[in-house]
């Protein structure tokens, strides 16, 4: 919404956060489900192998990767201009009119057939060159107005429950603190039980009296 409302090209800014992401979540226990699994393992336990153990193994690959993942963004989009995408229609509009103006323009005028065919070409093209431009037309007016758009969006987004989170990210940063204290012996829970716990608790803080919807946003499977 934000790239649609300052006319820029989503796809490098997508890339460079699909990137970033599986980068950081490389770097911790928790961040990706094989990471999980790797942790969870009864072998991977027997050796000793818990969440600080693994973040501190994995960490500097994933600092390596982000700063050749950053280079390589860098690289390729330092000099890329991501403002002026053109519209789909505008898009398809512009190469139907190439091509009928390169098919006009393969037409000799020798008969009066030719001549009265590129006479109803150059028609067509003109309706389509009145079309594009009122398109274009409507585009520029949508441009002027791209800070009513990010206003409406920063009034869509803006954040409705502030106690809610306050508890939110007390109970994040409790929950992440003892994952980093796991190995502890008086803190060895597994990764599964204490974050089970800290949703309870997060549910519990929320005061929410209906959670089934809560429940069917949860993925089980995973």
């Amino acid at each position: 919404k934000i790239c649609e409302a300052l006319n820029f090209n989503p796809v490098p800014i997508l890339i460079a956060i699909v990137t970033m992401s599986n980068v950081g979540g490389a770097a911790t226990a928790i961040g990706d489900p094989p990471n999980v699994l790797i942790v969870s393992n009864p072998a991977m336990i027997a050796r000793g192998v818990d969440f600080l153990e693994f973040t501190k193994h994995v960490c500097l690959g994933a600092a390596f990767s982000f700063v050749a993942g950053f280079a390589t963004l860098y690289v390729l989009y330092r000099k890329k201009d991501f403002s002026n995408i053109l519209d789909p229609e505008i898009q398809r509009l512009m190469q139907t009119i190439r091509m009928w103006t390169r098919y006009g323009d393969r037409i000799p005028s020798v008969s009066r057939e030719e001549t009265h065919i590129k006479i109803m070409i150059r028609k067509q093209i003109t309706q389509l060159e009145e079309k594009l431009e009122e398109k274009m037309a409507s585009v520029r007016d949508s441009k002027l107005n791209w800070e009513e758009e990010v206003e409406k969006l920063e009034a869509q987004s803006r954040i409705r429950n502030g106690p809610l989170l306050i508890k939110a990210s007390l109970t994040l940063g409790g929950v992440v603190a003892l994952f980093f204290l796991q190995s502890m012996p008086w803190v060895y829970p597994h990764l599964g039980m204490i974050a089970l716990c800290g949703a309870i608790v997060l549910v519990v803080l929320s005061d929410e009296a209906d959670v089934e919807h809560i429940f069917e946003k949860v993925e089980w499977t995973t």
